[in-house]
């Protein structure tokens, strides 16, 4: 059986924009961006893949596996990804890509106001949404 490595959809959302991926997720309010460089790999965890599979399509699979024990912890930290076990997986089969680096900013400055619950949080003497009191 294979460990599948898939973004923790519906919880985490990106975006890309001219190679830079912003990365939120929504249980933890924290937001991250991916380097240059990084969106051949997350594009392929989007989709679920082995890391069996994540090598065999790497033009420089050395890389990839010096730095994998590190990408893996990173993102399973910040619960940017979730792990399955599955015997059968239609991760096989990418497209070559290169392996150049992973580097992962997480900001969590935005924690609150991405925490709230514009839909359940209201309340008609202040307005809408607004922040529980601690």
């Amino acid at each position: 059986m294979s460990e599948v490595i898939r973004i923790n959809q519906p919880s985490v959302i990106f975006d890309e924009s001219e190679g830079v991926i912003v990365v939120i997720n929504l249980l933890t309010g924290h937001y991250f961006r991916l380097g240059e460089g990084t969106s051949p790999l997350w594009d392929l965890l989007a989709t679920g893949c082995t890391f069996e599979s994540l090598v065999e399509s790497c033009r420089n699979p050395e890389d990839l596996v010096r730095d994998w024990p590190s990408i893996r912890s990173e993102l399973l930290k910040h619960e940017l990804v979730v792990l399955n076990v599955a015997s059968e997986t239609n991760s096989d089969g990418h497209d070559a890509w290169d392996y150049s680096t992973f580097s992962i900013e997480p900001f969590t400055d935005l924690e609150d106001i991405l925490g709230l619950d514009p839909i359940h949080e209201v309340d008609p003497g202040k307005g809408w949404p607004h922040a529980r009191e601690s």
